[in-house]
């Protein structure tokens, strides 16, 4: 029998996190409501924002309901985020409080590295 979908809890926040509002699924087989997870502290190079938009496509829905087997909960899925920059880090320069950001679902790509340079950032040697 498969281990997945997998439950785990939310641990408590460290002293390098916050606690944030997403909409997610808790459960397996619980629709999309408001819970509560832990994110980092804005470091450095860091900026938060406030979300006023993120896009859920056809692959968020399948991995929600476990259509691929491999399913953790709780989940936050999405990607393609807009909003509006709440915070940045001391040393971030493009960017500043009120500027509105979009996040597409790549990033921390080096861009300078071969797999990069071919097109390929979601496979970045040097990001994380």
């Amino acid at each position: 029998m498969s281990e997945y979908p997998k439950q785990m809890d939310i641990p408590a926040c460290s002293d390098n996190e916050y606690r944030e509002v997403a909409w997610g699924i808790e459960h397996f087989g619980e629709q999309f409501k408001p819970i509560w997870i832990n994110r980092p502290k804005v470091g450095d190079f860091d900026v938060r924002f406030e979300m006023k938009f993120c896009g859920v496509c056809h692959s968020d829905c399948h991995i929600g309901h476990n259509d691929l087997g491999n399913a953790m909960f709780p989940m936050v899925p999405g990607h393609e985020l807009i909003g509006t920059v709440t915070e940045v880090g001391a040393k971030v320069t493009k960017v500043k409080v009120g500027d509105n950001v979009g996040v597409g679902c790549i990033k921390d790509s080096c861009l300078g590295c071969p797999t990069c340079e071919r097109g390929d950032e979601q496979y970045c040697e040097k990001g994380n």
